[in-house]
């Protein structure tokens, strides 16, 4: 499948709104190839866990402006290297989006932020580290109850 199950719809949409020359409809994408060319991450979900695109726009260094639904909250610190907005406001949604767009030095400073965050907790070793560091601590607890 080339596309998702929503494509043809989401498609007409847009062209009955008139706004093919606006929103990009790529289709199944890689999305770091994507993020490469993005200057910020918009995620305004109304459901949602931990997804991977904001995982990787951290990581790639760009701010993420998205709904503080799920997951969400404990990913992205609102101010330090993105935004968390209400569900549903597209008003906050847009009023980040161009304060972004307007200060570069922001945007910038946002990304450098972000992609601090990922190599500090997002990081494959960090994470296994902690792991290993709960596991410990649970066999310890575990051989005392003997």
């Amino acid at each position: 499948m080339r596309d998702g199950p929503l494509f043809d719809e989401i498609r007409t949409r847009v062209g009955a709104m008139g706004l093919e020359r606006k929103v990009l409809l790529p289709g199944i994408v890689d999305v770091k190839q994507l993020l490469q060319r993005t200057d910020v991450l918009v995620v305004p979900s109304r459901i949602d866990g931990r997804p991977n695109a904001v995982l990787e726009a951290l990581a790639m260094g760009l701010p993420v402006i998205a709904s503080d639904i799920g997951g969400l909250p404990h990913i992205i610190q609102s101010g330090d290297c993105g935004y968390l907005c209400p569900v549903g406001d597209v008003g906050a949604i847009a009023r980040h989006i161009e304060e972004l767009h307007a200060d570069r030095a922001l945007r910038e400073s946002l990304g450098r932020n972000a992609r601090a965050y990922a190599f500090e907790h997002l990081d494959a070793r960090v994470m296994l580290k902690k792991y290993l560091t709960i596991f410990s601590q649970l066999l310890g607890r575990g051989r005392g109850k003997g």
